[in-house]
């Protein structure tokens, strides 16, 4: 729910929208149709995070691969393909894979208890990850024979570490919650 002490994530929020559907929003760069993310609109998003031209080619062909085709409402993935692989947030918890933190429920609902399981692998007590301790929560987390939903959680973990690491190896606290 969004008031004045917590706005959404994203202006194109609506205050129905769960925390999943405001959190993918971002990726979402047309006010003609915010509730659909081609994976143009994804690769131009990694570039306003400042990743560059390879990393955001390949995480937009990765998100659009593994999300894009669940939230189809096409049982035959040829006419998802023919309208050009969207992603629909209205049904993006439809897209949740194993091998994940569980920071969002199955419904989209941002689960506060699972992120902050995600401090459990803060070995020292520092207020943030190391990559290592980053890659113990991937190992962590892993389902058996879940290789595309370990992948997927590889990418987006190894995407946040890129884009939030100091010079020290070292992911804070902060950069977590905000995204």
């Amino acid at each position: 729910m969004t008031d004045s002490k917590n706005p959404p994530t994203n202006p194109k929020a609506y205050p129905t929208e769960t925390a999943l559907q405001k959190h993918v929003s971002f990726f979402s760069r047309s006010a003609s149709h915010p509730a659909v993310i081609y994976p143009w609109e994804t690769y131009a998003s990694f570039r306003a995070l400042d990743f560059n031209t390879l990393i955001s080619l390949v995480s937009a062909l990765d998100f659009t691969l593994h999300v894009g085709y669940p939230t189809s409402e096409h049982v035959v993935p040829v006419s998802w393909i023919i309208k050009g692989c969207p992603v629909y947030v209205e049904r993006i918890a439809r897209a949740k894979h194993g091998s994940d933190t569980g920071i969002y429920d199955r419904n989209g609902e941002f689960d506060e208890v699972a992120f902050g399981r995600i401090w459990d692998f803060d070995n020292e007590k520092k207020g943030g990850l190391y990559f290592s301790e980053i890659v113990n929560m991937w190992v962590a987390n892993r389902n058996v024979f879940d290789v595309a939903g370990f992948l997927f959680q590889v990418f987006l973990w190894g995407s946040l570490w890129l884009l939030a690491a100091d010079g020290g190896d070292f992911e804070g606290g902060g950069c977590g919650e905000a995204v």
